[in-house]
């Protein structure tokens, strides 16, 4: 309802549709900032995998495929405390997660 409509499958108009869709999906599920936080993180996260794919070719060589899948759970694992931290509670998280 929201990414076709936007024209999500065109290429000038298809990172607009993934902002929009991201940000629809994250407020749909509460109005608060660690969701918007959340959906501006996982639209940029989309956003560059389109952009980086759209640049390089697809690599068959191990190496790259575990580094990629490395960079999935990293991605995955620094979003998992946006969906369940308060807004006040989630810059002290970060900050000692990643040793500040």
């Amino acid at each position: 309802y929201v990414f076709v409509p936007l024209g999500g499958m065109r290429k000038e108009r298809q990172f607009v549709a993934i902002v929009a869709t991201m940000m629809v999906i994250a407020l749909w599920h509460d109005v608060s900032i660690p969701l918007f936080i959340f959906g501006i993180y996982h639209a940029t996260g989309l956003v560059a995998h389109r952009l980086l794919l759209s640049r390089r070719p697809v690599s068959a060589s191990p190496v790259v495929k575990l580094l990629k899948v490395g960079m999935l759970f990293v991605f995955y694992i620094v979003s998992v405390p946006m969906i369940s931290l308060q807004a006040s509670e989630l810059v002290p998280f970060y900050t000692n997660l990643f040793g500040g």
